[in-house]
């Protein structure tokens, strides 16, 4: 049986970092959460995640820089990116995203849906 994939948390704010780590880590995923982009990046150089959860807004930089430096890394062009997002609605965050190029994967709204985020995370890992 394979190992379930590795994920990255990159998001500021500490509660929402713990709560999706907890979450994640016991549906028996291994995690790994970073507060800020560069710390991200890092992270991913050290040892490339399967999946990575990014805030659209960092301290740092935007989501959609570190998401791009990331892919950018040696061993990380296969990583999957959801991007999760605060704003207003996910319309509103879709608006905004369409202003620019992305290379996330799916976008999610906060408050996270933890089920549809598994679902989520087994559908990007599966090629589904």
């Amino acid at each position: 049986m394979a190992a379930p994939p590795r994920i990255l948390i990159v998001d500021d704010d500490p509660d929402m970092r713990e709560t999706l780590r907890l979450f994640l880590e016991s549906q028996g995923y291994h995690v790994r959460s970073v507060a800020t982009g560069a710390s991200g990046i890092q992270s991913a150089k050290e040892d490339p995640p399967a999946v990575c959860l990014v805030d659209l807004v960092l301290p740092d930089m935007d989501g959609f820089l570190l998401t791009r430096s990331i892919r950018d890394l040696p061993g990380c062009d296969s990583v999957r990116f959801i991007m999760l997002t605060a704003m207003g609605t996910l319309r509103e965050a879709r608006e905004f995203v369409g202003k620019h190029v992305t290379p996330a994967d799916a976008f999610m709204e906060k408050p996270v849906d933890f089920h549809a985020l598994k679902d989520m995370i087994v559908s990007l890992c599966s090629g589904t």
